[in-house]
C-alpha cells in the first residue's frame, strides 16, 4: 500500500464519525418534526400559525419595498455618494483612497442585491395575500421605484469604477456586461474572482440541501406541496452540473 492511498484512508476514517453523527442529528431532527406534525394535526394549531402569518403578511405586505427604501436604498446611495466625493478629491497619489472607494461602492452594490431580493419577495406576497386595491397598488409601485433607484446605483457605481480603472469595460444596461467587465479583469482580479466564485459555489450547495430539508419539513408540517422541494432541487442540480461541465470545458482548454 501506497503513502498516498494510506493517507485517503486516514482522512476517510477521520471523517466518517463527523458524517455519522450529521446523519443521527438529521435523523433525530426528522422524528422531532414528525412527532411535532403529528401533534399538530390533533390540534388546530396549523390553522393558527397559517392564518397568523397571513395575516401579519396583509399587514407588512405594501410596505416592504418602502421599507428597503429606508433601510437600503439611502445607505446605498449615501455610501455612492462619499466613494464620489473621495474620487473628486483623489490627487493621484494617495493608494489608500482607491481602496476606500473600492469598499463604499461595493457595500453598496451589496445593500442595493439585498434591496432587490427583500422587494420581489414583497411584489411575491401580492399574490398570497389580499391587501386591497390601495395596498396592491402601493407595493406595486414602490417596487418599481426601488428598482429604478438601485439600478441607477449600480450603474453610477460601474461608471465610477471605470473613472478610476480605464482598462474596465461595460455597461449595467449591456446584456453581456458580466462578460465584458470579467474580460477586462487582469489575471489577479480574475482569480479573485475565481476563489469568491468557488466559494459562493460552495455556500450554495450547502444552503440548498438546508432548504430543501426545510421544505420537506414545511411539507410535513404545513402540507406545502411538492413544489418548493422540486424548485431547491432544481436550483442545486444546475449550480452543481453547471460547474461541472465548465470545469471540463476548463480542463480541455489547458
Amino acid at each position: 500500500m501506497d503513502k498516498n492511498t494510506d493517507n485517503i484512508k486516514k482522512d476517510n476514517k477521520k471523517a466518517i464519525p463527523k458524517y455519522a453523527i450529521i446523519i443521527l442529528a438529521c435523523g433525530l431532527a426528522g422524528f422531532i418534526f414528525g412527532w411535532f406534525s403529528y401533534s399538530l394535526e390533533q390540534s388546530d394549531w396549523r390553522s393558527v400559525i397559517t392564518n397568523g402569518l397571513l395575516n401579519f403578511l396583509q399587514i407588512i405586505t405594501p410596505y416592504i419595498s418602502i421599507a428597503c427604501l429606508v433601510l437600503f436604498v439611502l445607505p446605498s446611495f449615501v455610501l455612492y455618494r462619499k466613494a464620489l466625493k473621495l474620487a473628486d478629491s483623489w490627487d493621484g497619489e494617495n493608494e489608500d483612497i482607491p481602496e476606500i472607494i473600492d469598499k463604499n461602492l461595493n457595500i453598496a452594490l451589496l445593500l442595493d442585491s439585498i434591496t432587490m431580493l427583500v422587494s420581489m419577495f414583497g411584489l411575491s406576497c401580492i399574490l398570497m395575500v389580499n391587501c386591497g386595491l390601495g395596498g396592491s397598488l402601493i407595493a406595486f409601485f414602490s417596487f418599481i421605484v426601488v428598482q429604478v433607484l438601485i439600478t441607477l446605483i449600480q450603474q453610477k457605481s460601474v461608471d465610477l469604477t471605470r473613472r478610476m480603472n480605464p482598462e474596465k469595460q461595460g455597461s449595467v444596461y449591456d446584456p453581456k456586461f458580466q462578460k465584458k467587465w470579467y474580460g477586462s479583469c487582469d489575471e489577479a482580479e480574475k482569480q479573485q474572482i475565481g476563489e469568491a466564485a468557488y466559494y459562493s459555489f460552495g455556500v450554495t450547495t450547502k444552503s440548498c440541501m438546508i432548504l430543501w430539508s426545510i421544505t420537506f419539513l414545511t411539507h410535513i408540517i404545513f402540507n406545502t406541496g411538492l413544489f418548493p422541494m422540486f424548485l431547491v432541487l432544481l436550483i442545486t442540480g444546475i449550480s452543481q452540473i453547471s460547474y461541472i461541465i465548465k470545469a471540463m470545458e476548463l480542463g480541455k482548454s489547458k
